[in-house]
């Protein structure tokens, strides 16, 4: 990640939480995955704050929608968290990447037209999942697309729920099939390491994925 990256994103950033489209759970979602982890007037909301150079968070609890433009771009990769927007390989690809922070669907439902084939990229477990078919539905929705939301298949690794339960919350409905999950969103494939998951209580985390590796799978469907 470059340092003028960096000061883009926090700009941006900055820009949304003194317009009031961006909240504490916001960015708290962000960046460490749960709206809750950066508690009101903790040392760590007082560090976030000193970093992006303002006084407070408003107190309405909107969150914004972020978005890396490419100049020609061929391709969008939505992504769950925002971790991937800091680096430079998807730009350099002509890949457009989006963000607007797990739950928060909104932003995209208001997106009249989607321009180019669209993918999407998330934790691998119930909650990501579950929130990628909630996409899967609004992108459907969209007026005018170039494709429908394509779920990525992970290039990452694969963590153990009880060892990670500090920083992870989410589990699979052990007693329910397919974890409650819809099949028919899933290519067989996806079933099965879906499957393969919720049987060896795992997940796989977004930010773990070798994102050289996406880029070349999308880029080898869309030579199709």
């Amino acid at each position: 990640m470059t340092l003028i990256k960096s000061q883009t994103i926090l700009q941006d950033l900055q820009s949304k939480i003194l317009a009031g489209q961006e909240s504490r759970k916001g960015v708290s979602t962000l960046f460490f995955k749960s709206a809750k982890y950066i508690r009101k007037n903790s040392a760590l909301e007082k560090a976030v704050l000193k970093l992006l150079n303002i006084e407070t968070f408003p107190q309405n609890e909107n969150q914004g929608f972020y978005r890396v433009p490419s100049k020609n771009p061929k391709a969008i990769i939505l992504c769950e968290n925002m971790y991937f927007l800091t680096l430079n390989i998807a730009q350099s690809n002509d890949i457009e990447l989006w963000c607007a922070g797990g739950n928060n669907t909104k932003p995209i439902e208001n997106i009249p037209k989607i321009d180019y084939p669209i993918f999407y990229l998330c934790d691998w477990d119930y909650d990501g999942l579950k929130i990628f078919e909630r996409l899967l539905e609004i992108v459907e929705k969209t007026p005018t697309k170039k494709t429908s939301l394509q779920l990525l298949s992970p290039k990452g690794k694969r963590e153990n729920i009880i060892a990670t339960h500090d920083h992870h919350r989410s589990q699979w409905k052990q007693e329910i099939k397919f974890s409650g999950l819809t099949p028919s969103c899933y290519t067989s494939e996806q079933i099965q390491l879906i499957n393969n998951l919720i049987v060896n209580n795992e997940w796989i985390e977004e930010e773990s994925n070798d994102l050289g590796l996406i880029i070349n799978k999308i880029n080898s469907e869309l030579a199709r």
